[in-house]
């Protein structure tokens, strides 16, 4: 709908009726032209910006308190999270662990076949006392002619697993026997080593 609105170029009596009449059309054609903003999160007719929200001052955005409620919730889903994502990391690096060992067992097998008995110390292997990443600490127990005992001892952050604290492999006349063991020296072997 176009109509135009004609302004009163004429000067008398009629001049101030006609300019009167010129301004109401102008007005109503303005009206007709201005569109309401669409309804808000808040359910009422005003300028929205991203979050929907309307502040008197017409600035859009989030205000303190919804900030903050925000930023608890986020930390109450860490503070659930998190432990369990420990615990996973933990178990992860037990592997470490059992590949130190077997790494160690197959240095045995090669020192014993060059000599009468197996190693009693790590410097007769050229085994590093600790494993690459600096978890576990490896230990000779016990050695003889027919067998020895190799450890694993957790250190550093790797001590927080409590399940899992010490690895055990042990060859005694042929027999390979494994041993895992928690903080306190009970008996973990089903949890700690893989089956």
């Amino acid at each position: 709908m176009t109509t135009r609105c004609t302004h009163a170029a004429s000067q008398g009596p009629d001049h101030v009726a006609a300019r009167a009449e010129s301004d109401a059309c102008v007005r109503a054609h303005s009206l007709h032209r201005l569109k309401p903003y669409p309804m808000g999160k808040t359910g009422k007719t005003g300028r929205t910006g991203r979050t929907g929200r309307t502040s008197r001052s017409g600035r859009t955005g989030w205000t303190l308190i919804e900030t903050l409620v925000v930023l608890l919730l986020i930390g109450l889903l860490m503070s659930i999270a998190w432990p369990s994502y420990r615990q996973h990391v933990r178990k992860a690096h037990r592997s470490e662990a059992i590949q130190a060992l077997s790494q160690l067992q197959v240095a045995q097998e090669r020192f014993r076949s060059r000599h009468p008995r197996y190693a009693a110390q790590l410097d007769e292997l050229s085994v590093a006392a600790l494993t690459p990443s600096r978890r576990y600490r490896l230990q000779i127990l016990r050695s003889s002619a027919s067998g020895f005992v190799l450890e694993a001892l957790a250190v550093q952050e790797q001590t927080s697993d409590h399940e899992c604290q010490r690895f055990r492999l042990a060859l005694d006349a042929g027999l390979l026997q494994r041993e895992a063991l928690d903080g306190v020296g009970s008996d973990r072997t089903s949890l700690c080593w893989p089956h």
